[in-house]
């Protein structure tokens, strides 16, 4: 709701607040009659205060038709149907703006994103360092103005704007327990879950986040690529870029793709003789993105696999894609595949990657510039580093 509040002061328009399905499911007693007047009323308020902008959060709880199988499905889809009837009723008058807001489109209703409704599809990445420096100006308005706060936006990188406003609150919370002005040290603090990594945590961290990047860089190249270590157990670390690579659309550019998305357990086994659990575990992994990438390829895009030109499905739906046996043998020989080549690729960089993983250890955080530089500058392996020492050498 924050981008949208944003969005609407800056264009002039009136917000229409509330317009979800949580929203509408609430008013009144819940019952569907009761959720029905409620969007109603939602849609009639945007035309009635045009210029204005309808916002609605979570669109794909609304929940799409041809996969509804329990017991309220007849409720459910006349929900869907009344979502549709009144984007449709607003065709045509000028000055209302539908926008919707999701973390999964493939849980939408394909006709919700037909042309004509909610068919601008906008992708917003995680904000940068620069833009997360802002967000943490604006948040901490006149307090520590002459602090930089870019280390502090390089070790929240992957967070988002909700996450930099929790930041700041507990920051603000542990210095008034303190009863002391609020320092960087408590922002600092407030990024991770308040307990350290142990030694032998951080160092696999580091390890697995250096391979990424070193891979990212030799791939793709440095511009706009961090990799960063927190204190978090469930987020020990993460490498995100922010500036392309565009997609060619090629065989060659998803098998690199693929690469990258595996050179962190590669990485794993190769410094530390094992490979954790971190690859893997849930939506959004290193593992869950591979499978998905190379289930594409394989049924839907025609790059690979034993009938290229057998459309199955499309990129969004691999869990479907993932269903059918011949799917899930070729797509698991491209992983294999890709497997191989960035253990390669890693195995000629070793003295590299020891030192950027030594260097994430030690500061926290690097940026792909100096990754390049370090690949360029190391010809032999870096003595010292000791996988099964408690502590990486200075």
């Amino acid at each position: 709701m924050t981008f949208a509040s944003v969005f609407c002061a800056e264009a002039g328009l009136y917000m229409v607040g509330d317009a979800n399905l949580a929203a509408w499911q609430s008013s009144g007693e819940g019952h569907l009659g009761h959720l029905l007047r409620a969007m109603k009323k939602s849609f009639d308020e945007a035309r009635a205060n045009a210029p204005a902008c309808i916002f609605i959060d979570e669109c794909d709880s609304i929940g799409r038709r041809d996969a509804m199988a329990h017991s309220h499905r007849d409720d459910s889809i006349q929900v869907v149907n009344a979502v549709l009837a009144e984007i449709d009723g607003v065709k045509g008058r000028e000055g209302v703006l539908i926008v919707g807001c999701s973390n999964d489109l493939s849980r939408c209703d394909p006709a919700l994103l037909r042309a004509g409704r909610l068919d601008k599809i906008i992708r917003i990445g995680f904000p940068d360092v620069t833009e997360l420096e802002r967000m943490f100006r604006v948040r901490l308005q006149s307090d520590l103005l002459n602090e930089d706060l870019t280390p502090l936006a390089e070790l929240s990188l992957g967070m988002v704007g909700a996450d930099v406003e929790r930041i700041v609150k507990d920051a603000r919370r542990v210095a008034r327990g303190g009863q002391r002005p609020l320092s960087m040290r408590d922002l600092l603090g407030a990024v991770g879950d308040g307990e350290e990594l142990d030694d032998r945590t951080r160092r696999r961290a580091a390890i697995h986040e250096a391979a990424h990047i070193v891979a990212d860089v030799v791939l793709f190249g440095p511009d706009g690529v961090h990799a960063v270590l927190t204190n978090m157990r469930d987020r020990t670390g993460a490498v995100v870029r922010h500036l392309g690579p565009e997609l060619e659309g090629t065989y060659a550019d998803y098998h690199r793709r693929l690469q990258v998305l595996l050179a962190g357990r590669v990485g794993e086994h190769m410094l530390c003789g094992s490979i954790s659990h971190g690859a893997g575990g849930r939506r959004g992994s290193d593992l869950e993105k591979a499978a998905a990438l190379a289930a594409s390829m394989v049924g839907s895009l025609g790059l690979a696999g034993w009938a290229p030109l057998l459309y199955l499905g499309g990129t969004d739906e691999t869990d479907d894609l993932l269903s059918f046996r011949g799917v899930r043998t070729a797509a698991n020989a491209e992983l294999e595949k890709a497997d191989r080549a960035v253990r390669s690729l890693l195995a000629r960089h070793r003295a590299a990657l020891e030192t950027v993983a030594i260097t994430l250890f030690d500061r926290g955080r690097i940026n792909g510039t100096a990754v390049a530089s370090i690949l360029a500058s190391t010809r032999t392996n870096v003595a010292g580093f000791d996988p099964a020492a408690r502590t990486m050498p200075p």
